[in-house]
């Protein structure tokens, strides 16, 4: 059971006058016999009352020094609690001073440089930063001048949530500049060489800036000077193309090896049976579209043959030649028809016409003396 609290200074209290006081007269007398007398009574109450005082104080003292230490704890716990605050505030202020927007120095000797550096676009950086794949037209020309204008713009973009972790699980906030895909961006199926030579520059700098391991950047530059120097460039007209698409298809299943976590192959090895394999492709695809021409010399046979039955047409000469790359297919042909102009005119004019109609190309008709004409057809 706990002992009473004191609740006042005891040090101050009087032994009370047992002998004189009208208030202990009765029980003084009260307590007198044969044996005690009067004064024997009045002693032994001072000395009870004695004792009882110096148990009083000892009891009060040690309630003192209690509530001194009681005091002291918890001005300590005060002393650290106004401590911890104080170092919350100073770190929460030094955060905000680090968020804060610092102007660097200016340099009173230096002007605008004539190169601007080249920076990818921010979606493009976070796709390098977590090996995930983004097209190459991110770092040529096109995708860093886009970057270059938007630039200033990325601040008031606003935030969206996407995949973090390493298993995906966790939702983090990111800038949207950085989940945002450029609706320019163009496959890497469809750049030119040249695109791809440009690009490639910027794409390995790129890899070093996010801090790829250096078995894997030295392999991507390895395998795109191989691919400068390859005799595949040689090969008219469709030779730069195959390797377009070889890069294209290499990295494409490089990276998907990376996101399923397993060993990727060293890129700088070129499969030459998959570059012969793509090249049979391409040149099948052209011999596709190589159909138009077809269609264009049955239309001329029997164009000539109407004008040669209606009219009495002598065809003195025609020479034509094809041409063909891997983006449209070019028929020039020169004809020299002996009859009178206007029904030379008359043949041209349907030409163009059958073209624009049925093959989605045009006639570039010029003028070569009054009976012959010359033109050049594109697809």
């Amino acid at each position: 059971m706990d002992t009473p609290r004191i609740t006042r200074d005891p040090t101050q209290d009087l032994v009370p006058d047992y002998n004189t006081d009208p208030d202990w007269d009765d029980f003084v007398n009260s307590c007198v016999t044969d044996d005690r007398n009067r004064d024997d009574i009045v002693k032994g109450l001072i000395d009870s009352w004695t004792a009882r005082h110096a148990k009083t104080i000892q009891a009060w003292e040690a309630q003192l020094e209690v509530d001194r230490e009681e005091e002291k704890r918890l001005a300590e716990l005060r002393a650290q609690t106004a401590e911890h605050v104080q170092r919350e505030a100073e770190k929460e202020k030094a955060e905000e001073e680090k968020k804060k927007f610092k102007p660097p120095p200016m340099d009173q000797m230096a002007s605008i440089p004539t190169h601007s550096q080249a920076s990818p676009l921010p979606f493009a950086l976070e796709k390098m930063r977590k090996y995930e794949f983004v097209e190459l037209w991110y770092f040529g020309m096109d995708g860093c001048e886009e970057a270059r204008i938007n630039s200033l713009a990325e601040s008031t973009t606003g935030y969206g949530f996407a995949a973090a972790g390493d298993d995906a699980t966790i939702a983090a906030l990111r800038p949207l500049s950085t989940l945002t895909k450029s609706p320019k961006a163009i496959p890497d199926e469809r750049l030119s060489f040249t695109h791809l030579s440009i690009a490639k520059t910027l794409y390995i700098h790129t890899m070093n800036e996010v801090g790829w391991p250096v078995e894997y950047i030295k392999a991507w530059a390895h395998f795109y000077t191989i691919l400068e120097n390859h005799h595949f460039r040689r090969i008219e007209p469709h030779g730069e193309q195959v390797l377009v698409k070889y890069q294209a298809h290499m990295r494409r299943d490089w990276y998907r090896l990376l996101l399923a976590k397993k060993p990727v192959f060293n890129v700088a090895l070129i499969n030459e049976d998959l570059v012969s394999k793509l090249e049979d492709d391409i040149l099948r695809q052209m011999r596709l579209d190589s159909m138009t021409t077809v269609r264009f010399f049955l239309f001329l046979f029997i164009s000539m043959n109407h004008l040669l039955t209606m009219s009495f047409i002598i065809l003195s000469s025609m020479i034509f030649s094809v041409h063909m790359n891997n983006a449209h297919t070019c028929i020039r042909i020169r004809i020299r028809i002996n009859t009178h102009i206007n029904i030379a005119q008359m043949f041209f004019h349907n030409s163009h016409t059958w073209f624009h109609t049925h093959a989605g190309g045009c006639w570039d008709v010029a003028s070569q003396g009054s009976l012959s004409r010359s033109a050049t057809f594109n697809t």
